[in-house]
């Protein structure tokens, strides 16, 4: 068995303890099961630690739960770009602050599946620097998905706080410097302090090795969600202090506040599930992982298109001026058809 290699020297380091450490050393050729080829950028003690517990019924379910997990991502998929095409193709909604986030956040997750699917098929091929680009790119496409959910918060927050529109004109712009830019930061930071062991592959999956995971993703992650729920708390204080719900939240800022809720409750139970997926339990919380992240871009869709009634009549109006025009120009069509049919009749009789 090679399942879960890692590439080790012994470190005798004076005044420190003697243990394995995987500096200086990393996976170049990874053929799980089979065949694992180690480089090391320095001479010492080497060895090929692995993980010896892994079972042949272990094996076996990886392939159900790959599958689950590329169907769910591909409906999850499909939903976010569907939400994206409505509310950059309808003006009246693409206009609204709102929207813009929306699809902000709708394109990082759409992105952050793609690279799931598409990554799995990546991490199988045999140079480890694919993986370890894959791990790079999903690290940044998350953390870009979670700072996009602050700024729904923060802009749901805003729009209950400041009934008038002026601070929407520079938001956008400083927002979306700080939701793309902060992710790349870190990345940044994680990829120059260890560039060859932080991101690897660990239990078939491209990721963050056990400390930079802790303190490049998990922490940030909890910030953001604890930032979160702040914010929601403070809403909620704020409307029900004022005694005047119906005032000061109008209908449409409501369901953007539910809505933003229960998106951050589904992405931030959905990571909270990955992180118990690995362990004793790893098997049931991967397949509930797969589910929950197939209900982000479910729910998206459904909740800002389908049950968001601005959007719904939207798309009912456009439906139903294209069903006009479409009438309206078949009626022509016939009307000439008909005209040009009486006009041959008559020089055939003349």
């Amino acid at each position: 068995n090679t399942y879960n290699a890692r590439c080790v020297y012994w470190d005798e380091t004076p005044g420190g303890d003697t243990q394995w450490s995987t500096t200086g050393c990393n996976i170049s050729y990874d053929d799980p099961g089979k065949r694992v080829l180690c480089s090391c950028n320095h001479l010492t003690n080497f060895a090929l630690l692995m993980d010896v517990s892994q079972k042949e019924g272990n094996i076996k379910n990886t392939q159900p739960l790959s599958i689950i997990s590329n169907i769910g991502c591909g409906i999850s998929l499909v939903c976010l770009i569907l939400t994206i095409i409505i509310h950059v193709f309808f003006k009246n909604l693409w206009k609204s602050l709102a929207s813009k986030i929306l699809v902000s956040l709708c394109s990082s997750l759409a992105i952050t599946n793609f690279i799931f699917v598409a990554g799995m098929q990546a991490h199988a091929v045999k140079p480890i620097a694919n993986c370890k680009t894959v791990a790079a790119m999903l690290h940044y496409f998350l953390l870009a998905s979670f700072m996009w959910m602050t700024i729904e918060a923060i802009n749901v927050l805003l729009s209950v706080v400041i009934t008038f529109k002026t601070y929407q004109t520079s938001f956008m712009m400083r927002t979306s410097i700080l939701a793309w830019g902060l992710p790349a930061i870190i990345v940044i930071l994680t990829l120059s302090i260890n560039s060859t062991n932080n991101y690897t592959r660990i239990a078939e999956v491209c990721w963050l090795s056990n400390t930079p995971f802790y303190v490049a993703f998990l922490t940030p992650v909890v910030i953001i969600l604890t930032l979160n729920l702040g914010i929601f708390l403070y809403v909620i204080w704020r409307v029900v202090t004022m005694q005047k719900f119906s005032n000061v939240m109008h209908k449409t800022r409501k369901v953007r506040f539910w809505g933003a809720v229960g998106l951050c409750i589904l992405l931030g139970f959905t990571w909270i599930i990955a992180f118990f997926s690995f362990g004793k339990a790893a098997e049931a919380f991967q397949y509930l992982f797969a589910i929950f992240n197939t209900l982000q871009g479910t729910f998206i869709f459904i909740f800002y298109c389908i049950y968001k009634k601005d959007t719904r009549d939207i798309i009912h109006q456009f439906i139903r001026d294209q069903k006009e025009k479409f009438d309206k120009k078949r009626e022509n069509t016939y009307d000439k058809m008909k005209t040009e049919g009486g006009t041959a009749e008559t020089e055939i009789q003349n």
